[in-house]
């Protein structure tokens, strides 16, 4: 079974009156890179090298149900909106083989589907260059700052280094490109780490 984007999308959820299904479509790019410019990610100083992360979706999920709702769907408060974005968002990586110029990602998402991704291995000035614009840290009063995430870095450099995908129907998702190439690069770092015994 493979993942489609035109495909759409039942998503139970549990109200005092029983259980009920939830239909939507699968989101397009935009609204995924939308979805993303409102959702928030908030960290405070609290002293003493302690710091709390808060992330803040509920209002960016909100929003996008109510772009990607079937019409019979239920009007739903932003607490059950974001539980259907988050079902419908998963994306779980769950390995990352590194070969000599090449990754492969394997991965988990919607309805428990596999789906893989092989990548070019980023350089290092690539990889520098997506860092830089891959999120937007904003400093706020009283020891705070929120940080925004940028779809479009991860996409771009995802489609600089693609070299295949398998599991997939009518392309990939922004989604599922940003999550492939943020494992290949976090993998990349963790290799390049000295052992203890290396000298320098």
């Amino acid at each position: 079974m493979a993942f489609d984007t035109n495909n759409g999308y039942a998503v139970p959820l549990r109200r005092e009156d029983g259980l009920h299904k939830v239909k939507v479509r699968w989101p397009t790019d935009e609204e995924w890179i939308d979805r993303y410019k409102n959702w928030n990610i908030n960290i405070s100083n609290l002293g003493r090298g302690i710091s709390e992360t808060q992330i803040e979706s509920f209002k960016a999920d909100l929003a996008l149900y109510q772009k990607i709702r079937e019409e019979e769907s239920l009007e739903l408060v932003a607490e059950e909106a974001q539980k259907v974005i988050e079902v419908i968002s998963r994306c779980e990586v769950t390995g990352v083989s590194l070969g000599l110029d090449e990754a492969v990602v394997d991965m988990t998402i919607v309805n428990g589907m596999k789906v893989k991704h092989t990548l070019r291995l980023p350089t290092t000035a690539e990889v520098t260059q997506f860092q830089r614009s891959s999120a937007r840290v904003m400093d706020l009063p009283h020891g705070r700052q929120t940080v925004r995430t940028n779809l479009n870095a991860g996409s771009s450099l995802y489609d600089k280094c693609h070299r295949g995908h398998e599991g997939y129907v009518n392309g990939v998702p922004i989604t599922h490109r940003d999550s492939a190439l943020r494992a290949v690069i976090t993998e990349c770092e963790r290799e390049a780490q000295p052992g203890e015994s290396e000298d320098f």
